[in-house]
């Protein structure tokens, strides 16, 4: 059964006590943006008749709480069918969007685009938006299209009303807006990924120098095809969606293919020893993948060392870290902690330099980088003494 199929049911079957009769839209919308999700009459139509086929994680619990039913049973989808809703908190986005990401096809203007998306989230039309900043609904149609370039104070105010308020957002769509940046490879994804990725993948563009600490999973930017794949599928396990395993491999693939093929960033890792002895994809892709760690290690761009499980080493508090250094003169350092659903971007000076200590006392702690192809080789053999074969 559809989703629409499914709000049509609940909205035969489902009576006002005080009436006795069949809801409208008018009065759903209202209750569930009285309990505190914003959703319009429009949106709920939209979604009854099949014409809208995304729906947010938030406005499935506003209306699976009005309903009274299971909330699962809103974003599962029937055997057979075309999964076109979101698949739970530890997915991302929207599967129809990880089709779209997959099948791509780069319009004219990728910010453009996303604005649209930005402001469709909203359940806002272009003269809703118009009328909500005081712009011209053309200016607002030519933006998305890309037949008009912003000024920036007009953007920002489309921006701060779909709720764009991270300034590393807001600058990455305002530059690309108005071309004041080069194209990226990653501008095939600015209509599906989320907007702290996409600044991710813009950093990662720019940066000199990555430093990682790693006490969870290899590094991204290090993994091998089949660990990546089999680190996706242990992050969404137990609720598997392969075409969310997939299009993460994909972006990690490709994220690697400027900054070990290119060598054009120099990157450090140290790697906690107990993930490597970690198989989550088998001890055979394990092994695989501490060869090819041994492989990175001697590339001039690729410093890895192993902070091993004893007494005596240095553990900072809080786990892994990324730690980005620009060539750009006088930028300043920034640093990516992984979270659930997003990374928490820091860039509070005292905070970064506490995270650039913790790295400098993690490389006193690890082996030496010219102990680090041994080590790995001996951890490898540790790994593999039971299966002879690998």
């Amino acid at each position: 059964m559809s989703l629409a199929a499914r709000l049509r049911d609940l909205f035969e079957v489902t009576r006002n006590p005080a009436t006795k009769k069949k809801y409208s839209l008018r009065e759903v919308a209202d209750a569930i943006t009285a309990s505190g999700t914003s959703i319009t009459p429009a949106y709920l139509h939209l979604l009854r008749e099949g014409d809208r086929k995304s729906l947010s994680l938030e406005k499935a619990l506003g209306i699976a709480d009005f309903f009274g039913v299971p909330v699962e049973s809103l974003l599962d989808v029937a055997e057979g069918e075309p999964d076109q809703t979101h698949v739970g908190s530890v997915h991302p986005y929207p599967a129809w969007q990880v089709e779209q990401a997959h099948a791509l096809s780069v319009g004219p203007s990728p910010s453009g685009g996303r604005l649209q998306v930005l402001r469709e989230s909203h359940d806002l039309s272009p003269a809703e938006a118009a009328a909500a900043t005081g712009l011209s609904e053309d200016l607002i149609r030519g933006v998305e299209t890309g037949a008009l370039t912003p000024e920036v104070g007009d953007l920002g105010a489309l921006l701060t009303l779909y709720g764009v308020t991270d300034v590393y957002e807001r600058r990455l769509l305002t530059t690309i807006a108005r071309g004041e940046r080069p194209e990226a490879w990653w501008y095939a994804y600015m209509q599906t990924l989320p907007l702290w990725l996409l600044v991710h993948m813009k950093m990662e563009d720019e940066a000199a120098q990555i430093r990682f600490y790693s006490t969870d999973a290899i590094p991204p930017l290090l993994q091998t095809e089949e660990y990546a794949r089999a680190s996706r599928r242990a992050a969404h396990h137990p609720d598997l969606v392969p075409a969310q395993v997939e299009l993460g491999v994909k972006l990690i693939m490709q994220r690697q293919a400027r900054v070990l093929a290119g060598q054009s960033v120099k990157l450090w890792a140290v790697i906690q020893e107990s993930i490597l002895l970690d198989a989550i994809g088998g001890v055979e892709v394990q092994a695989r993948l501490i060869d090819h760690l041994i492989t990175l290690s001697g590339q001039p761009n690729v410093t890895l060392q192993v902070n091993r499980t004893r007494e005596g080493r240095y553990r900072p508090r809080g786990g892994s870290f990324s730690l980005f250094r620009f060539a750009a003169s006088g930028r300043a350092d920034v640093v990516y902690v992984p979270q659930m659903v997003t990374d928490s971007r820091i860039d509070d000076p005292a905070e970064v330099a506490a995270y650039q200590m913790a790295h400098t006392r993690l490389s006193l702690s690890a082996e030496p980088p010219t102990y680090t192809a041994a080590t790995l080789q001996e951890i490898r053999d540790r790994l593999t003494e039971t299966v002879p074969s690998v």
